[in-house]
């Protein structure tokens, strides 16, 4: 949850001459890799804003001895569990974040732990950004990125307690849309794909000499930096430079 450990695991694995892979699954998914070749094909033109929700019900069945009830293990509420992995989509796509504002308080779970968290951010290419996390209402995924000459939005599950693997699985990704500025909206059905088993085979090619683990060093790295920036803010109620 620190810059300074990611570096450390990162220099770590290095020295070791070993593979470091990075289980964020949906960057994974071909909508994700769909949506990172629009971007960078200027199909959406000019980026103006990305924003994610990510939200379940579990934080209403903590019991206080689980750790994931314990706030200096899970800090803001669904950042760790859920709003990570949207973060690295952010990154994905958008490059490094320059700036967080984070606010994080608990509404309803019985526990000793946030439910409600959000977060805006300045990316260093211009855009904005959003993203809610919320762990005591119904479960849902959406993220959107707007540009200058549309839109896209993919929705899709998170990992709701007591769903069966296979669903935790294939079915992070649903009903997309893409709204261009003027005309149609298109609407499909992503394909189901096992993103846990795509990122494990990808990191499984990386160690056995193949491609490289298409999440690089200096993201993994970022994407924790952004973390401690969000618990930093959500703490002190300022903006946080990174």
């Amino acid at each position: 949850m620190t810059k300074a450990d990611a570096d450390a695991a990162v220099t770590a694995t290095q020295h070791a001459k070993v593979t470091l892979g990075l289980g964020y699954n949906r960057r994974f998914h071909p909508e994700m890799t769909t949506l990172r070749q629009q971007i960078r094909a200027g199909e959406l033109g000019t980026i103006l804003h990305v924003e994610a929700t990510m939200t379940f019900p579990n934080g209403l069945f903590l019991t206080p001895g689980a750790w994931r009830a314990d706030t200096h293990e899970t800090p803001c509420g669904a950042l760790t569990p859920m709003g990570v992995h949207a973060i690295d989509g952010m990154i994905d796509l958008c490059g490094p974040i320059a700036q967080v504002y984070c606010q994080s308080f608990r509404r309803v779970v019985a526990v000793d732990a946030d439910d409600t968290t959000s977060m805006l951010f300045r990316m260093h290419a211009g855009m904005s950004g959003y993203l809610g996390t919320m762990t005591a209402t119904g479960p849902g995924f959406s993220f959107q990125v707007f540009g200058s000459k549309g839109s896209v939005r993919l929705e899709g599950m998170t990992h709701v307690a007591g769903a069966s693997s296979e669903e935790r699985r294939t079915r992070l990704f649903g009903t997309c849309k893409f709204q261009p500025i003027k005309g149609e909206a298109k609407v499909w059905e992503a394909a189901r794909l096992d993103v846990t088993r795509a990122c494990l085979d990808a990191f499984a090619q990386a160690a056995a000499g193949g491609p490289a683990f298409p999440i690089p060093l200096d993201e993994m790295i970022h994407g924790a930096a952004v973390t401690e920036a969000v618990i930093t803010s959500a703490s002190s109620g300022q903006i946080v430079h990174l």
